[in-house]
C-alpha cells in the first residue's frame, strides 16, 4: 500500500505538530474525517469540541501555513502513514496511533509480522556494565536476524543500537520528538545508521515542540511493535517501567538482566526478576523465548567448551546448585532450600545461567547438565 497523498501528508502533519496535540486529540480528529477539511476549520477557528485550544490553533496556523510543514518532510524526507498503512503489528496493537511519520527507505514495509523484534530498554544513567551487556546483546541479536528497538535516548539505548548495527537485521527507533529533533547531539551519527539501515518512527510532526508528556506516550509503540522487551538497568520507577508495563499490557514478554546488588541501576530489574520476568543473561536466553537458534552453536542449550567448572563457582552459586540435581526450582522453593533471600537467588542463578549450567524458564531454576 502506497503512503498517503501529498495532499493528506501535509493536513496530517500539520494537524499533529498543533500545540498539545498527542494520540488522544490526533485520533479525535481522525474521527472527523477529512484531514484538509478539519485543517480548514482549525483555521476558522470553528472546531466546537476544541473551544479551549482554538483561538491558539488559530494563530498557530496563521504563523506555520501548510508551506512550512511541506518544506519540513521534503527537508527531512518524511514519510507520512495513515491507520491503514502502518506497519501491521503496530496497526493492530493497543492505542495505535491514527499517523505515523517515518524516516528510512523500509519505511511501511517494516517491520513484518514475521519479522522477530526485540525492545531493548535501560537507564539513561547506565554504567559501563550496562552499556556493554546492551551493546553486546544488541550485536548477537541483531546477528541471528532480530531486529533490535529502542528509543535512540542516551544510555542504553544508544548502546543496543550501537551494537545492532554491527549485525545484519534492520533496526528500529522510536522516537518521542519528531524528525527534526531526532534524539541528542552525540547519537546523531546511530540516527543516521539506524535511518539508512532500518527505520525511524514518530507519532510526533516534524517542527512540533518537544515535550515531557510525549516520551511515556512513546514507550507504548516500544512495546507494541516488540515480540520480547529486554531491561538492561533500571530504577524501580521511569521510562523502562512504563514501557514494561505497556508491554505487560499487550501479553508481551518482558525479561530482565540482573546486575550487582549494591547498585541502584540494577534494582528495577531485581524487582522484575522477583516478580516473574524471565531471565536474560544473553542473546540465547532471547533467542530461546523466541523460539530461535543461537546463531554459533546452533542449539540454545548447547554448552560452550570452556563453560565455567562447578568448583569455580562462588558459594551461593554452588549451594543454589546441589538443590537442582533432582529437580527444577521455582525462586520461592530455591529461597527455602538454600536460605538465601531472593536477591542472593538472583545473582546465583544468574552466575550458573552465564555459565550455562543452569536455565530459567518462566520463573523456574533447572539444571542442563
Amino acid at each position: 500500500m502506497k503512503p498517503l497523498n501529498d495532499t493528506n501528508a501535509v493536513h496530517w502533519a500539520a494537524l499533529a505538530a498543533l500545540e498539545g496535540v498527542g494520540p488522544a486529540r490526533l485520533q479525535r480528529f481522525a474521527e472527523l474525517g477529512d484531514p484538509a477539511q478539519t485543517w480548514s476549520r482549525v483555521v476558522s477557528g470553528s472546531l466546537p469540541d476544541f473551544r479551549d485550544y482554538a483561538d491558539r490553533w488559530r494563530e498557530q496556523a496563521r504563523k506555520s501555513p501548510l508551506e512550512r510543514m511541506t518544506e519540513w518532510l521534503e527537508r527531512l524526507e518524511v514519510t507520512v502513514l495513515s491507520l491503514q498503512q502502518i506497519p501491521e503489528r503496530l496497526r493492530n496493537g493497543v492505542d495505535t496511533p491514527p499517523v505515523l511519520f517515518v524516516q528510512g527507505g523500509l519505511a511501511h514495509e517494516f517491520p513484518t509480522p514475521q519479522t522477530p523484534t526485540v525492545a531493548i530498554v535501560g537507564t539513561r544513567k547506565a554504567t559501563p556494565y550496562g552499556l556493554g551487556i546492551a551493546e553486546t546483546l544488541g550485536a548477537e541479536l541483531s546477528e541471528a536476524g532480530v531486529s533490535v528497538v529502542s528509543g535512540l535516548a542516551l544510555g542504553i539505548d544508544a548502546a543496543a543500537h550501537r551494537g545492532a548495527l554491527c549485525g545484519h537485521a534492520e533496526p528500529l527507533a522510536i522516537l518521542g520528538a519528531g524528525h527534526h529533533r531526532p534524539c541528542p547531539s552525540r547519537n546523531r551519527a546511530i540516527a543516521s545508521e539506524v535511518r539508512g539501515r532500518g527505520a525511524i518512527w514518530s507519532e510526533v510532526a516534524p517542527g512540533a515542540p518537544s515535550a515531557p508528556w510525549r516520551y511515556p506516550a512513546r514507550n507504548r509503540i516500544i512495546a507494541a511493535v516488540a515480540d520480547v522487551v529486554v531491561v538492561i538497568e533500571s530504577a524501580p520507577a521511569g521510562g523502562s517501567m512504563l514501557t514494561v508495563g505497556e508491554a505487560l499490557q499487550r501479553g508481551v514478554d518482558v525479561m530482565a538482566v540482573p546486575g550487582p546488588l549494591n547498585r541502584r541501576a540494577s534494582a528495577g530489574c531485581l524487582d522484575l526478576l522477583r516478580d516473574g520476568a524471565h531471565m536474560c543473561t544473553g542473546a540465547a536466553d532471547v533467542l530461546s523465548l523466541l523460539g530461535l537458534v543461537a546463531p554459533e552453536t546452533g542449539d540454545t542449550n548447547a554448552l560452550p567448551p570452556d563453560a565455567t567448572a562447578p568448583d569455580a563457582l562462588s558459594p551461593d552459586a554452588r549451594l543454589l546448585l546441589d538443590q537442582l540435581t533432582e529437580a527444577p526450582l521455582a525462586f520461592d522453593s530455591a529461597m527455602s532450600a538454600t536460605g538465601m533471600d531472593f536477591a542472593r537467588i538472583a545473582a546465583a542463578s544468574g552466575e550458573l545461567e552465564q555459565a550455562r549450567i543452569v536455565r530459567n524458564r518462566d520463573g523456574w531454576i533447572e539444571a542442563i547438565r
